[in-house]
């Protein structure tokens, strides 16, 4: 009769020390899910980066000029981002230019909703030829009407940006 006392209690306590454990995640829920840095300011994605030594879109365009590529890390607000993945954003570069910012071996997205907020991203600026059916596609995960997309009929050179880090504010 002792033993199955000692037995029962013993479950018991085993049964609610499993239940309090924190529950574990799989790996692709935690490689899926931000790095928080600082709870209160940064979220980071992609590779470790910090925050000190970045410039805005403006002077990084400037530096790359008419070199093929450069390694820099850029400051901007988020002016949209991939609806149906988080797989690209928008960052301004002033009131009526964009870069479009995506993530290095598509290992990383962002979060749907960080429009209007600050960016830090260090990667690869370089130029970029983007044909009209990557613009389509482009526009239709913006979100934006058959109308608009159907206007969109030749190709465009712009600078785009391969980001293997990333710091939302």
């Amino acid at each position: 009769m002792r033993n199955q006392s000692f037995i029962a209690c013993f479950t018991t306590a085993l049964l609610i020390g499993a239940c309090n454990m924190p529950s574990s995640k799989n790996k692709q829920q935690i490689d899926s899910e931000p790095n928080i840095i600082d709870p209160i300011t940064l979220q980071s994605f992609g590779e470790q980066i910090t925050a000190d030594n970045s410039i805005t879109l403006t002077e990084a365009i400037a530096q790359l000029g008419s070199q093929a590529n450069i390694h820099t890390k850029v400051k901007g607000t988020v002016v949209d981002v991939c609806q149906a993945k988080g797989c690209w954003m928008n960052v301004a570069v002033n009131d009526s230019q964009v870069v479009m910012v995506r993530f290095k071996d598509y290992a990383f997205f962002m979060p749907k909703d960080i429009a209007g907020k600050e960016a830090i991203i260090q990667g690869e600026l370089y130029w970029d030829t983007i044909s009209i059916e990557m613009l389509h596609h482009y526009g239709e995960d913006a979100g934006k009407s058959a109308n608009q997309i159907a206007a969109i009929n030749k190709p465009e050179l712009k600078p785009s940006f391969e980001a293997h880090g990333v710091l939302i504010k």
